[in-house]
């Protein structure tokens, strides 16, 4: 991504995800391989609703769903295994979102 400075100056912005016990290298490296003299740093953090697999049967084979839940365990979220999908679009030799929708049309029914 390219931004500019305050008088017009371009620059180039450069986002990385690393883990802080390896990010004294990687802040080493990006000082050697650049022109930058200075990095912003600063912690992400991700919350995630807690989770449980269902299996569902569709025209094309059974496929994993994954089911996001609040803490109340109310349904908030639902998501085809990728994997699962991926796999019978290609053994069935269909579009992999045909097999995501059938899951999803055997989730609610």
């Amino acid at each position: 991504m390219v931004g500019s400075y305050e008088k017009g100056a371009s620059r180039a912005f450069a986002s990385s995800l690393g883990f802080t016990q390896t990010s004294g290298f990687s802040l080493a490296r990006r000082f050697e391989e650049t022109t930058s003299l200075g990095v912003r740093t600063y912690e992400v953090e991700r919350f995630e609703l807690s989770r449980r697999i269902q299996k569902v049967s569709t025209p094309y084979g059974v496929i994993d769903v994954k089911i996001g839940c609040d803490s109340k365990g109310r349904v908030l979220n639902t998501a085809p295994e990728y994997e699962s999908c991926k796999r019978l679009a290609k053994e069935k030799k269909i579009p992999l979102k045909m097999v995501y929708a059938a899951a999803l049309k055997s989730l609610k029914s």
